[in-house]
């Protein structure tokens, strides 16, 4: 994630309010992004749906393709060239499994789960 823009939520009378950004922190230069509440403060009370908290962010490792790590750039670039010397293969079922090389590239910048 390269920027939070906004974070939005439904208070407890089910009403969208925009958070103010001093009221929060965001940490880009970890993996996964961590935003947490500012010294000081808690998060809101939110009412209880699902989809109470809406976080519009700018991602991508940055505007520039230089800023994409390399193994992620030939890993996009092997694909591609596998995908056009094989273009009459490539039906729904040949593209559900991405090659070696590629996975062996992207292996490294995956997001883990926990």
């Amino acid at each position: 994630m390269q920027a939070v823009n906004t974070i939005k939520y439904l208070n407890t009378a089910g009403t969208q309010v925009t958070l103010d950004d001093s009221l929060y922190r965001v940490d880009v230069t970890d993996e996964p992004t961590r935003i947490t509440p500012a010294y000081g403060c808690t998060w809101p009370s939110t009412y209880g749906v699902i989809n109470a908290i809406e976080v519009e962010f700018d991602a991508g490792y940055g505007d520039a393709a230089t800023d994409v790590p390399d193994g992620i750039r030939t890993a996009i670039k092997f694909l591609a060239a596998q995908w056009y010397e094989n273009r009459e293969a490539s039906g729904p079922e040949a593209l559900k499994e991405a090659p070696l090389a590629v996975r062996s590239l992207l292996w490294q910048h995956r997001a883990m789960v926990i």
